[in-house]
């Protein structure tokens, strides 16, 4: 039942937000120290990630509902600078790398006289099939003591894109929207290990062994004193 004075869209986007803006349990970065208009930001695009990927948005200007990134060359190689949306709004490459990792966002790479160099599934983004492979090796987000499942997650270049990294199942992995962006600003990195993803704490966290999330594969702990961290035996 709605409250008195509440609107029909508030109801129903305080019940899409409320889950997706909730302070994330501990893990290995520790607490969730975003702010509540952090966490929010990050539900409102989380809602709309998940609504851009069913595929069900009316097409606009005759085409279907999709979000196209341009940026440069350059400032893909650098990482710096900014890319733009076909809306005309900005963000940084960081980010449009992120988005564009997960499949349904359209990256447009251009050299510095504007000329398009790669365009879509050229390189970047994971096909179908390697989606559903990366989703069935992994079931969930990879990193330590995340409990996101695969659907509520994105795809992970383990070595980026941008630096070299290839497209494919020896360099995927899942990781959810939180930690795919704020682990490896806090220095932690995806290595394979035995083609599993696992996570290599930055140099200032005690225990440098590469770290395994068991969370979404319980019939694979044995002996383990950290069941989803760590390797066992």
């Amino acid at each position: 039942m709605r409250r008195p004075g509440q609107s029909h869209s508030q109801a129903i986007w305080e019940a899409i937000l409320t889950p997706l803006a909730a302070a994330r349990p501990d893990d290995a970065l520790g607490p969730d120290d975003r702010t509540i208009s952090q966490r929010m930001h990050d539900a409102f695009e989380e809602a709309g990630r998940r609504l851009l990927a069913t595929g069900e948005l009316p097409n606009h200007a005759g085409l279907p509902s999709q979000l196209i990134i341009t940026m440069s060359l350059t400032d893909l190689e650098r990482r710096a600078g900014r890319a733009t949306t076909h809306h005309g709004g900005t963000l940084s490459i960081n980010d449009a790398l992120r988005l564009a990792a997960d499949g349904h966002v359209l990256p447009a790479i251009l050299n510095d006289a504007g000329g398009i160099l790669a365009y879509g599934t050229g390189h970047r983004l994971a096909t179908p099939g390697l989606r559903k492979a990366t989703f069935a090796r992994d079931r969930g987000c990879t990193f330590p003591g995340c409990a996101r499942t695969a659907a509520q997650s994105e795809i992970h270049h383990a070595t980026d894109w941008a630096l070299g990294g290839e497209t494919n199942l020896d360099n995927l992995a899942i990781a959810c929207g939180y930690h795919n962006k704020f682990a490896p600003e806090q220095g932690w990195r995806t290595v394979m290990l035995d083609g599993v993803p696992h996570w290599q704490p930055p140099a200032w966290h005690p225990d440098q062994r590469p770290q395994r999330n068991y969370l979404h594969h319980p019939e694979l702990l044995i002996t383990s004193s950290s069941p989803h961290t760590r390797d066992p035996g």
